[in-house]
Protein backbone atom coordinates (compact mmCIF):
# COMPACT_ATOMS: atom_id res chain seq x y z
CA UNK A 1 0.00 0.00 0.00
CA UNK A 2 3.00 2.32 0.41
CA UNK A 3 4.26 1.58 -3.09
CA UNK A 4 4.21 4.32 -5.72
CA UNK A 5 2.34 2.15 -8.23
CA UNK A 6 1.31 3.71 -11.56
CA UNK A 7 -0.97 1.85 -13.94
CA UNK A 8 0.33 1.90 -17.53
CA UNK A 9 -3.02 3.09 -18.87
CA UNK A 10 -2.92 6.19 -16.68
CA UNK A 11 0.43 7.40 -18.08
CA UNK A 12 -0.26 9.99 -20.74
CA UNK A 13 2.27 11.07 -23.34
CA UNK A 14 3.84 14.48 -22.81
CA UNK A 15 1.98 17.25 -24.59
CA UNK A 16 3.69 20.25 -22.95
CA UNK A 17 6.88 21.55 -24.59
CA UNK A 18 10.04 19.96 -23.19
CA UNK A 19 12.60 22.27 -21.55
CA UNK A 20 14.61 24.09 -24.23
CA UNK A 21 17.98 23.02 -22.82
CA UNK A 22 16.85 19.38 -22.97
CA UNK A 23 15.79 19.66 -26.59
CA UNK A 24 19.15 21.21 -27.44
CA UNK A 25 21.20 18.63 -25.54
CA UNK A 26 19.19 15.74 -26.93
CA UNK A 27 20.24 16.59 -30.48
CA UNK A 28 16.77 15.89 -31.90
CA UNK A 29 17.26 14.34 -35.31
CA UNK A 30 15.68 15.82 -38.42
CA UNK A 31 15.96 13.75 -41.59
CA UNK A 32 14.60 13.68 -45.06
CA UNK A 33 11.65 11.22 -44.95
CA UNK A 34 13.30 8.88 -47.45
CA UNK A 35 16.53 8.75 -45.43
CA UNK A 36 14.66 8.08 -42.19
CA UNK A 37 12.56 5.35 -43.82
CA UNK A 38 15.70 3.67 -45.14
CA UNK A 39 17.37 3.67 -41.72
CA UNK A 40 14.23 2.38 -39.99
CA UNK A 41 13.99 -0.44 -42.53
CA UNK A 42 17.64 -1.31 -41.94
CA UNK A 43 17.08 -1.40 -38.17
CA UNK A 44 13.87 -3.46 -38.19
CA UNK A 45 14.25 -6.87 -36.56
CA UNK A 46 13.67 -9.86 -38.82
CA UNK A 47 12.23 -12.68 -36.75
CA UNK A 48 13.95 -16.00 -37.58
CA UNK A 49 11.82 -18.92 -38.65
CA UNK A 50 11.76 -21.59 -35.94
CA UNK A 51 10.56 -25.16 -35.80
CA UNK A 52 7.35 -25.63 -33.82
CA UNK A 53 9.06 -27.86 -31.26
CA UNK A 54 11.79 -25.26 -30.72
CA UNK A 55 9.16 -22.55 -30.23
CA UNK A 56 7.44 -24.69 -27.58
CA UNK A 57 10.74 -25.25 -25.78
CA UNK A 58 11.43 -21.51 -25.78
CA UNK A 59 7.94 -20.80 -24.44
CA UNK A 60 8.49 -23.24 -21.57
CA UNK A 61 11.90 -21.71 -20.83
CA UNK A 62 10.48 -18.19 -20.72
CA UNK A 63 8.20 -19.20 -17.84
CA UNK A 64 11.36 -19.28 -15.69
CA UNK A 65 12.56 -15.86 -16.81
CA UNK A 66 11.58 -12.47 -15.40
CA UNK A 67 12.63 -9.12 -16.87
CA UNK A 68 12.55 -5.91 -14.81
CA UNK A 69 13.72 -2.65 -16.40
CA UNK A 70 15.42 -0.31 -13.93
CA UNK A 71 15.33 3.33 -15.01
CA UNK A 72 17.40 6.23 -13.68
CA UNK A 73 15.74 9.51 -14.64
CA UNK A 74 17.65 12.74 -15.23
CA UNK A 75 15.40 15.38 -13.71
CA UNK A 76 15.45 17.73 -10.73
CA UNK A 77 11.71 18.39 -10.54
CA UNK A 78 8.44 16.75 -11.60
CA UNK A 79 7.45 19.26 -14.27
CA UNK A 80 8.29 16.65 -16.94
CA UNK A 81 9.08 12.93 -17.24
CA UNK A 82 12.83 13.39 -17.66
CA UNK A 83 15.30 11.62 -19.96
CA UNK A 84 16.30 8.11 -18.89
CA UNK A 85 20.07 8.28 -18.44
CA UNK A 86 20.29 4.82 -16.85
CA UNK A 87 18.46 1.85 -18.37
CA UNK A 88 19.40 -1.53 -16.93
CA UNK A 89 17.41 -4.65 -17.77
CA UNK A 90 17.54 -7.10 -14.87
CA UNK A 91 16.87 -10.64 -16.10
CA UNK A 92 16.27 -13.29 -13.44
CA UNK A 93 16.82 -16.58 -15.26
CA UNK A 94 15.92 -19.61 -13.14
CA UNK A 95 16.99 -21.92 -15.96
CA UNK A 96 20.63 -20.81 -15.77
CA UNK A 97 20.46 -19.59 -12.14
CA UNK A 98 21.93 -16.26 -13.19
CA UNK A 99 20.97 -12.61 -13.04
CA UNK A 100 21.78 -10.79 -16.27
CA UNK A 101 22.32 -7.05 -15.89
CA UNK A 102 22.08 -5.43 -19.36
CA UNK A 103 22.75 -1.71 -19.79
CA UNK A 104 21.14 -0.02 -22.79
CA UNK A 105 23.09 3.15 -23.51
CA UNK A 106 21.26 6.49 -23.45
CA UNK A 107 22.50 7.44 -26.96
CA UNK A 108 21.39 4.14 -28.52
CA UNK A 109 19.29 4.21 -31.72
CA UNK A 110 15.53 4.09 -31.22
CA UNK A 111 12.54 4.43 -33.51
CA UNK A 112 10.01 5.89 -31.05
CA UNK A 113 6.34 5.51 -31.94
CA UNK A 114 4.93 8.82 -33.14
CA UNK A 115 8.35 10.50 -33.00
CA UNK A 116 10.65 8.69 -35.42
CA UNK A 117 14.39 8.26 -34.90
CA UNK A 118 15.72 9.58 -31.59
CA UNK A 119 18.20 8.64 -28.90
CA UNK A 120 16.74 5.89 -26.70
CA UNK A 121 16.62 8.06 -23.58
CA UNK A 122 14.13 10.40 -25.29
CA UNK A 123 11.38 7.75 -25.11
CA UNK A 124 11.04 8.26 -21.36
CA UNK A 125 10.74 12.03 -21.79
CA UNK A 126 7.76 11.46 -24.09
CA UNK A 127 5.84 8.69 -22.29
CA UNK A 128 7.71 7.75 -19.10
CA UNK A 129 8.18 4.05 -18.22
CA UNK A 130 5.50 2.55 -20.49
CA UNK A 131 6.84 4.31 -23.60
CA UNK A 132 10.43 3.32 -22.81
CA UNK A 133 9.41 -0.30 -22.25
CA UNK A 134 7.49 -0.35 -25.53
CA UNK A 135 10.40 1.24 -27.38
CA UNK A 136 12.92 -1.28 -26.07
CA UNK A 137 10.63 -4.19 -26.88
CA UNK A 138 10.00 -3.14 -30.48
CA UNK A 139 13.55 -1.98 -31.24
CA UNK A 140 15.59 -4.63 -29.39
CA UNK A 141 13.35 -7.68 -29.20
CA UNK A 142 13.20 -8.16 -25.43
CA UNK A 143 10.00 -8.91 -23.53
CA UNK A 144 9.86 -6.74 -20.38
CA UNK A 145 7.55 -7.75 -17.54
CA UNK A 146 7.78 -4.62 -15.38
CA UNK A 147 9.74 -1.43 -14.81
CA UNK A 148 10.81 0.62 -11.79
CA UNK A 149 12.23 4.14 -12.03
CA UNK A 150 13.98 6.57 -9.70
CA UNK A 151 15.11 10.17 -10.09
CA UNK A 152 18.25 11.72 -8.60
CA UNK A 153 16.77 12.48 -5.17
CA UNK A 154 15.09 9.09 -4.81
CA UNK A 155 18.29 7.21 -5.66
CA UNK A 156 20.18 9.12 -2.97
CA UNK A 157 17.49 8.28 -0.42
CA UNK A 158 17.57 4.56 -1.30
CA UNK A 159 21.35 4.35 -0.90
CA UNK A 160 21.26 6.24 2.42
CA UNK A 161 18.54 3.90 3.77
CA UNK A 162 20.87 0.97 2.97
CA UNK A 163 23.74 2.64 4.82
CA UNK A 164 25.81 3.57 1.77
CA UNK A 165 27.73 1.38 -0.66
CA UNK A 166 31.43 0.41 -0.76
CA UNK A 167 32.96 1.61 -4.05
CA UNK A 168 36.57 1.72 -5.27
CA UNK A 169 37.48 5.19 -6.55
CA UNK A 170 40.25 5.26 -9.15
CA UNK A 171 42.84 8.00 -9.62
CA UNK A 172 41.37 9.28 -12.87
CA UNK A 173 37.89 9.60 -11.29
CA UNK A 174 39.07 12.02 -8.59
CA UNK A 175 38.43 15.26 -10.55
CA UNK A 176 34.71 14.44 -10.39
CA UNK A 177 34.70 12.94 -6.88
CA UNK A 178 36.56 15.82 -5.19
CA UNK A 179 33.30 17.75 -5.33
CA UNK A 180 31.90 15.09 -2.98
CA UNK A 181 34.78 15.20 -0.48
CA UNK A 182 36.96 12.39 -1.86
CA UNK A 183 40.52 13.48 -2.63
CA UNK A 184 42.51 10.25 -2.97
CA UNK A 185 42.02 6.88 -4.67
CA UNK A 186 40.80 3.96 -2.59
CA UNK A 187 37.67 2.16 -1.41
CA UNK A 188 35.05 4.24 0.40
CA UNK A 189 31.55 3.67 1.71
CA UNK A 190 29.74 6.26 -0.38
CA UNK A 191 26.58 7.94 0.86
CA UNK A 192 23.66 8.60 -1.47
CA UNK A 193 24.94 11.89 -2.83
CA UNK A 194 28.45 10.53 -3.38
CA UNK A 195 27.23 7.30 -5.02
CA UNK A 196 24.95 9.25 -7.34
CA UNK A 197 27.83 11.54 -8.28
CA UNK A 198 30.04 8.49 -8.94
CA UNK A 199 27.41 6.82 -11.15
CA UNK A 200 27.08 9.98 -13.25
CA UNK A 201 30.80 10.46 -14.05
CA UNK A 202 31.30 10.64 -17.82
CA UNK A 203 34.12 13.16 -18.32
CA UNK A 204 36.81 10.77 -17.03
CA UNK A 205 37.51 7.33 -18.42
CA UNK A 206 35.62 5.96 -21.42
CA UNK A 207 32.78 8.53 -21.45
CA UNK A 208 29.24 7.13 -21.29
CA UNK A 209 30.46 3.56 -21.92
CA UNK A 210 32.23 3.58 -18.56
CA UNK A 211 29.38 5.46 -16.92
CA UNK A 212 27.07 2.52 -17.59
CA UNK A 213 29.67 0.29 -15.92
CA UNK A 214 29.69 2.54 -12.83
CA UNK A 215 25.90 2.33 -12.66
CA UNK A 216 26.16 -1.46 -12.58
CA UNK A 217 28.90 -1.26 -9.91
CA UNK A 218 26.54 0.71 -7.65
CA UNK A 219 23.69 -1.70 -8.37
CA UNK A 220 25.87 -4.72 -7.60
CA UNK A 221 26.91 -3.11 -4.30
CA UNK A 222 23.23 -2.68 -3.40
CA UNK A 223 22.55 -6.33 -4.27
CA UNK A 224 25.45 -7.43 -2.06
CA UNK A 225 23.84 -5.54 0.82
CA UNK A 226 20.59 -7.42 0.30
CA UNK A 227 22.22 -10.86 0.04
CA UNK A 228 22.63 -11.24 3.79
CA UNK A 229 18.96 -10.47 4.53
CA UNK A 230 16.23 -13.02 5.20
CA UNK A 231 12.70 -12.85 3.74
CA UNK A 232 11.31 -10.76 6.61
CA UNK A 233 14.18 -8.28 6.45
CA UNK A 234 13.76 -7.98 2.66
CA UNK A 235 10.02 -7.34 3.10
CA UNK A 236 10.73 -4.60 5.66
CA UNK A 237 13.33 -3.11 3.32
CA UNK A 238 10.87 -3.14 0.40
CA UNK A 239 8.37 -1.34 2.62
CA UNK A 240 10.94 1.45 3.07
CA UNK A 241 12.23 1.61 -0.50
CA UNK A 242 9.16 1.22 -2.70
CA UNK A 243 7.75 4.71 -1.96
CA UNK A 244 10.92 6.14 -3.58
CA UNK A 245 10.27 4.35 -6.89
CA UNK A 246 7.71 4.78 -9.64
CA UNK A 247 6.74 1.38 -11.03
CA UNK A 248 4.03 -0.82 -12.52
CA UNK A 249 4.43 -3.87 -10.28
CA UNK A 250 1.15 -4.93 -8.70
CA UNK A 251 1.14 -5.85 -5.01
CA UNK A 252 0.90 -9.52 -6.02
CA UNK A 253 3.97 -9.22 -8.24
CA UNK A 254 5.91 -7.50 -5.45
CA UNK A 255 5.03 -10.28 -3.00
CA UNK A 256 5.97 -12.95 -5.54
CA UNK A 257 9.37 -11.34 -6.10
CA UNK A 258 9.99 -10.99 -2.36
CA UNK A 259 9.26 -14.70 -1.90
CA UNK A 260 11.89 -15.62 -4.51
CA UNK A 261 14.52 -13.02 -3.55
CA UNK A 262 16.48 -14.88 -0.84
CA UNK A 263 17.23 -17.66 -3.35
CA UNK A 264 17.58 -15.46 -6.43
CA UNK A 265 20.05 -13.10 -4.75
CA UNK A 266 22.54 -15.96 -4.57
CA UNK A 267 22.63 -16.30 -8.36
CA UNK A 268 25.75 -15.32 -10.29
CA UNK A 269 25.51 -11.85 -11.86
CA UNK A 270 26.49 -11.43 -15.52
CA UNK A 271 26.98 -7.91 -16.92
CA UNK A 272 26.12 -6.96 -20.51
CA UNK A 273 25.92 -3.74 -22.50
CA UNK A 274 24.11 -2.78 -25.68
CA UNK A 275 25.85 -1.95 -27.93
CA UNK A 276 28.90 -4.14 -27.37
CA UNK A 277 32.35 -2.84 -28.29
CA UNK A 278 33.02 -3.09 -32.01
CA UNK A 279 29.38 -3.82 -32.91
CA UNK A 280 28.12 -0.31 -33.70
CA UNK A 281 28.83 2.92 -35.52
CA UNK A 282 27.98 6.48 -34.53
CA UNK A 283 25.79 8.76 -36.61
CA UNK A 284 24.76 12.25 -35.48
CA UNK A 285 25.77 11.15 -31.94
CA UNK A 286 23.37 8.20 -32.10
CA UNK A 287 24.88 4.73 -31.56
CA UNK A 288 23.63 2.42 -34.30
CA UNK A 289 24.22 -1.37 -34.16
CA UNK A 290 26.00 -2.59 -37.27
CA UNK A 291 23.66 -5.58 -37.54
CA UNK A 292 20.45 -5.28 -35.52
CA UNK A 293 19.50 -8.94 -36.01
CA UNK A 294 22.88 -10.14 -34.78
CA UNK A 295 22.70 -7.78 -31.78
CA UNK A 296 19.20 -8.94 -30.83
CA UNK A 297 19.90 -12.61 -31.50
CA UNK A 298 23.00 -12.61 -29.30
CA UNK A 299 21.24 -10.76 -26.47
CA UNK A 300 18.23 -13.08 -26.50
CA UNK A 301 20.39 -16.20 -26.70
CA UNK A 302 22.19 -15.04 -23.54
CA UNK A 303 19.37 -13.78 -21.31
CA UNK A 304 16.81 -16.36 -22.52
CA UNK A 305 19.16 -19.34 -22.16
CA UNK A 306 17.28 -22.54 -21.32
CA UNK A 307 19.85 -24.37 -19.21
CA UNK A 308 22.98 -23.91 -17.14
CA UNK A 309 26.26 -23.90 -19.03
Amino acid sequence: GRANYVDDESVAETTAPLPEEILESDEVVTLEPSVEESLIEEMTITEPETEETTAEEEKDALENIYNLLLIGVDRRDRSWNGNSDAMILITINKNTKKIYMTSFMRDLYANIEGMGIRKLNHAHAIGAGPMLVQTLQTNYGVAIDNYASVDFQSMQEIIDILGGVPIEIKDYELPSMQHYGIYSAGTYVLNGQQALGYSRIRHQGNADFERTSRQRVVLQALIQKAKSMNALQLANLANELLPYTTHNLSSGEVLSLLTDLPKVLQYEIVELRIPEDGSYHSWNEILIPNDINETVSKLRATIYATKEE
